[in-house]
């Protein structure tokens, strides 16, 4: 067993097992250091990359590319930001709940490769100048 620390901005401790895998990557700073996006930057940028409205976001449609958005949305929100879901939820929903509830298919259309779901993911991913301006400050934050 070994550890090795990485010298960047934010100290990062990768530890090994004895084992050739998994590799577990743990967060020696807070994450609230890190920079986050605003929730609205981030709808914004998903109206944007997928050329919406933010009213059809809003509207609650069960239309499955509207649903799919509105999951990239909660799953972005999530990662991306320090915020909890009473303050996530306001932005599209009536209640948390409903966030709730979207944040798990999300994680469920993730976990199970949905196909129709993926190609919306890796549009975002490809186009998103959000994503890929932020995600890499919080990558170890997001492997579990």
């Amino acid at each position: 067993m070994f550890s090795n620390f990485i010298h960047t901005n934010y100290k990062i401790m990768l530890t090994k097992s004895n084992f050739p895998l998994p590799i577990r990557i743990k967060v020696t700073e807070c994450r609230k250091t890190l920079p986050t996006p605003s929730l609205q930057d981030i709808f914004d940028d998903i109206c944007k990359v997928f050329n919406k409205q933010p009213q059809e976001l809003r509207a609650g449609s069960r239309i499955n590319e509207l649903f799919f958005l509105r999951c990239i949305y909660c799953y972005v929100a999530n990662v991306l930001t320090n915020e909890g879901c009473s303050t996530i939820y306001k932005l599209i929903y009536k209640d948390h709940a409903s966030y709730i509830s979207t944040l798990r298919s999300a994680r469920c259309l993730f976990s199970c490769s949905d196909s129709k779901f993926m190609i919306k993911w890796n549009k975002y991913v490809e186009e998103s100048e959000l994503w890929n301006k932020y995600f890499h400050y919080h990558l170890p934050n997001t492997i579990s």
